[in-house]
């Protein structure tokens, strides 16, 4: 018997706008009123589903965080798109502007996000990097790098994007704490000059 495709179309529609419902007002609910503050009960209530339905779509209330991170990721390099530059530095500086704006608009769940990519249980932070695939905004960059041979040890393409993210989610974990939000930018952007120094070799002369 074939399958109707019409009506899984419309039930996967469906369980998608759910889940974005699901995401939305658990963004607002953690901004509100924390993340320990916010229990799944509340994020159901909101939604007008039930507490199970939550956990249908999420296996434990930091996942919506995981989920929440995705969507910024996605924003993130949305924005350095539309700013490209020549400049490697300027082009990193883009990115932690971006980042920068997102925290600044959500000072309340990013650094929690952020934890997430750190935490100690394994499995929760494998989960957080398979979800958010943070590297992807420093990939396409590093690559151009490497083939243009600036990048320093061409073949650890992949550590240098890891040294990115860890440098970004610690300021991202100590923002609020450490040091206040309004201070992220320049934190994100020094960052960036220590990557440059170290990772970034000198761009080849032009042939006479």
């Amino acid at each position: 018997m074939a399958k109707d495709t019409g009506t899984t179309g419309l039930r996967d529609r469906k369980k998608h706008r759910q889940r974005e419902a699901i995401v939305d007002a658990a963004i607002q609910l953690f901004e509100e009123r924390g993340i320990d503050g916010t229990s799944v009960e509340d994020i159901a209530e909101a939604v007008d589903v039930s507490r199970a339905t939550v956990f249908n779509y999420f296996p434990y209330k930091e996942a919506i965080l995981v989920e929440i991170g995705a969507r910024l990721v996605g924003q993130i390099a949305a924005h350095a798109a539309e700013h490209r530059r020549r400049s490697v530095r300027q082009s990193l500086y883009d990115l932690a502007d971006g980042i920068a704006g997102i925290a600044e608009r959500y000072p309340g769940v990013v650094p929690y996000v952020a934890r997430e990519m750190t935490h100690p249980d394994p499995t929760r932070r494998r989960y957080a990097a398979d979800r958010m695939q943070y590297p992807m905004l420093y990939e396409a960059l590093l690559d151009g790098l490497a083939a243009a041979g600036q990048l320093r040890g061409r073949t650890r393409r992949t550590s240098h994007a890891r040294q990115l993210v860890d440098l970004t989610t610690g300021a991202l974990v100590r923002a609020g704490e450490d040091f206040p939000i309004s201070q992220l930018r320049s934190e994100l952007r020094a960052n960036v000059d220590l990557f440059v120094e170290g990772a970034i070799a000198p761009a080849p002369a032009p042939s006479s």
